[in-house]
């Protein structure tokens, strides 16, 4: 047997490696379609938990790359079940620089000596740096007899203060009909100091929903008590929508369930429910509550819309779907047919971007309205018995705005997208709870 020898490489085995590794970085930011976020596309916020507790971590958008920015584990977190959104321990300052936190300390008290839902609130800059306790509620004095329960908090639209509610009910003889009375606080950012914004009111379960320090208004979202004959198998709370006036205590509300309130908190959205608020969605203007809708939308018949506010341009995507009978077997395990909208808050038009969106889940879209977080179902899982043989399977994909709302196939969405999560049963609109928001 010869032994032929291999011609002289004309290009050095470090060039050729160096090559090779452009080559195949290209492929995955060109040649795949897949585009890159811009360099200050910064970081999304999201709890995780496990065995060691509950703490926020960040995810960079630019290397993938996960650090935690608590370690206490005591970060709390409800993850739905209720009316009300699921509860995050964690809310993102208007610039995104600043993360405000709670946690519940000295777990170890018994129920009923301390304050509930969280006792003490801190901020720390998104790098981790300047972290600082601006609320304690560990030594707070109960009153007598009732239950204290620290809840909702919010920034302030300027950055400068938060707003937190605070709800007592009595310990003995409460009901689901009774509501809790709620008072409404706030404290300075960088003095620490802390004003009391509202006598009690019967507000009940309450979510802050926007915080106006130079017009004194509070907007937030409320269920108190069940109608007086609610259906036995899935009972709808009465919800409304409230702009409280702190400086005389004057009030504004609207029945509503689940409203979203713009970004500039001029503007609120009341979706239509078909067991409880009988219409079409509406827009109403947060100074005009009380009047007549400013827009009236009509969405396709028997479906519930969704909205996702942008936060540079006057509009907004809708996400509109089929609502599904609650009593149906199977229900909840396979993804309605859904339509994406734009919604232009100027004209009041619906344009539809996305006609067949049954696979896509819309979450949020990016501080710069160049980007969104978008659940796309990848297959199926066929582990289930009959009658429900299989359940979708999602993951969560940051996708470029303009791709959502083109022709693109789903495939090609999704191939162009960048993967965040690996892939979960789908579970619809609750999916990936644990996403706060983004940092810079």
């Amino acid at each position: 047997m010869s032994l032929v020898r291999n011609p002289v490489p004309t290009v050095s085995l470090r060039w050729a490696v160096v090559l090779l590794l452009a080559f195949l970085e290209g492929c995955t930011a060109m040649g795949s379609g897949r585009r890159t976020p811009e360099p200050d596309a910064g970081a999304l916020l999201y709890i995780r938990w496990g065995g060691a507790g509950t703490d926020l971590w960040l995810q960079s958008l630019e290397s993938g790359r996960h650090r935690p920015l608590t370690s206490s584990g005591r970060v709390p977190h409800v993850p739905g079940g209720s009316g009300l959104d699921p509860w995050r321990g964690a809310v993102i300052s208007p610039d995104g620089k600043q993360v405000a936190y709670v946690e519940l300390q000295h777990p170890e008290a018994p129920a009923g000596r301390r304050v509930g839902g969280w006792n003490a609130l801190f901020v720390v800059n998104a790098d981790g740096t300047g972290r600082r306790k601006l609320v304690d509620l560990t030594q707070l004095l109960l009153p007598e007899g009732q239950r204290l329960r620290a809840g909702s908090f919010i920034w302030s639209d300027d950055g400068n203060s938060l707003a937190y509610v605070l709800a007592s009910l009595p310990k003995q003889g409460a009901s689901l009909k009774d509501c809790s009375q709620v008072t409404l606080h706030s404290v300075d950012v960088v003095s620490g100091r802390g004003a009391t914004l509202s006598e009690a009111r019967p507000l009940g379960s309450v979510a802050l929903l926007g915080w106006y320090p130079a017009r004194a208004e509070a907007v937030l979202y409320g269920e108190c008590g069940y109608p007086e004959e609610p259906s036995p198998a899935i009972p709808i709370p009465n919800g409304s929508v409230t702009v409280l006036r702190v400086s005389d205590g004057t009030a504004s509300q609207r029945l509503a369930l689940k409203p979203s309130l713009s970004p500039a908190g001029s503007s609120v959205f009341i979706p239509s429910h078909p067991r409880a608020l009988a219409g079409p969605p509406t827009l109403y203007r947060t100074d005009a509550l009380g009047g007549p809708p400013t827009v009236t939308l009509t969405l396709p018949r028997g479906h519930l819309g969704r909205i996702h506010w942008m936060h540079r341009a006057p509009a907004a995507l809708l996400s509109s779907t089929e609502w599904e009978l609650p009593f149906l077997d199977c229900v909840g395990t396979q993804p309605q047919p859904r339509v994406l909208f734009r919604l232009d808050l100027g004209t009041g038009t619906l344009q539809r971007v996305r006609e067949d969106a049954r696979r896509l889940n819309v979450l949020a879209i990016s501080p710069d309205d160049t980007h969104a977080l978008v659940g796309i179902i990848t297959g199926e899982d066929d582990r289930f018995h009959p009658p429900c043989v299989s359940r979708p399977v999602e993951r969560l994909f940051l996708v470029r705005l303009d791709e959502i709302a083109s022709e693109l196939p789903i495939q090609e969405l999704r191939r162009r997208a960048r993967p965040l999560t690996p892939p979960r049963l789908w579970s619809d609109v609750a999916a990936f709870n644990e996403y706060v928001g983004w940092v810079r």
